[in-house]
């Protein structure tokens, strides 16, 4: 038709994938576009009732095994990332995080006696505890 692609960078107007990107391309690129917006939380509705969406066999990428490591209190978190990994075709494991919060106090500091947190300088917090395990 002629008509230049001119891009309003001030609103937020949608999004555009670069025609001249090969089919691969563009649909690496639409993934990746999608799990941006799971990630932030958003939900994504399901283009059509009758027909699934497209996506890719889950593999492993090249490596062993993919672990997601999740809190049993954060079932959101998990499943938003099953629905990431699906997104981009992750064969993850899902292992039980440590909850640094319900450990005993007194297993905290005898496990790491006067440790500081080398950036912050004060004692690790139950969280990152868990973390660490």
């Amino acid at each position: 038709m002629g008509v230049k692609l001119w891009i309003d960078n001030l609103k937020h107007h949608g999004f555009y994938i670069d025609e001249s990107l090969e089919v691969d391309d563009r649909r690496k690129a639409l993934r990746y576009l999608l799990t941006d917006l799971l990630a932030d939380g958003q939900n994504l509705p399901i283009p059509s009732q009758t027909v699934r969406p497209w996506v890719p066999e889950p593999q492993l990428w090249g490596v062993d095994k993919i672990y997601m490591i999740n809190l049993k209190r954060r079932p959101e978190r998990r499943r938003r990332m099953e629905k990431i990994f699906e997104v981009l075709g992750v064969d993850a494991t899902y292992w039980e995080a440590t909850d640094g919060h319900k450990l005993p106090g007194e297993f905290i500091y005898e496990l790491l006696p006067g440790y500081l947190d080398p950036f912050h300088k004060r004692p690790m917090k139950a969280g990152e505890i868990g973390c660490f395990l």
